[in-house]
């Protein structure tokens, strides 16, 4: 879904284009923590991305971000369990086909029950499941991305030592 916003810097009523997106940082929990899932992004040059995309018409953000998992990894929907805590808003401006637009973006971590075989969209043309410093180092110089997925991180390795402790 795409609406015009006016650029404030400007002095003249320029608009750019608005799209809302999601994002899921996809999870698993191991023996040794948590592995995270990236994606290559098709027609990239070294471009690991956690599933994303955008809203469409009359789509709220967690019904998107449902969907965009499933889409793009082959998980179904019933088997991905939103954490609703890590919720992450962020506004930033970007080159989308040319273009300059306003990304208004929400990004959730998402865990994954049960085992499943990834089925990629044809956005992407490969996978793999990586620890937290592995999934930084690969998301490599896009630091809105590393951000995002570290501001997630930071409360869902919160809410895990906070249940550790409890039971101690």
């Amino acid at each position: 879904m795409t609406k015009m916003v006016k650029n404030k810097k400007s002095s003249k009523a320029k608009t750019l284009p608005v799209r809302n997106t999601v994002r899921a940082v996809i999870y698993r929990r191991t023996e040794q923590g948590y592995d995270f899932l990236l994606l290559y992004k098709v027609g990239t040059k070294n471009y690991w991305q956690n599933p994303q995309g955008g809203q469409k018409r009359g789509e709220g953000p967690l019904e998107a971000l449902l969907r965009e998992s499933e889409e793009e990894t082959g998980i179904p929907r019933s088997s991905l369990e939103l954490i609703n805590s890590t919720e992450v808003k962020k506004e930033y401006i970007t080159l989308r086909r040319g273009t300059k637009t306003k990304v208004n973006l929400t990004a959730y971590a998402v865990k994954v029950n049960g085992v499943h075989q990834i089925k990629l969209s044809k956005e992407h043309n490969n996978f793999k499941w990586v620890s937290y410093d592995k999934a930084r180092l690969t998301m490599g110089k896009y630091q809105e991305q590393i951000q995002v997925f570290d501001e997630i991180c930071k409360e869902l390795f919160y809410q895990h030592f906070m249940r550790k402790s409890r039971l101690e």
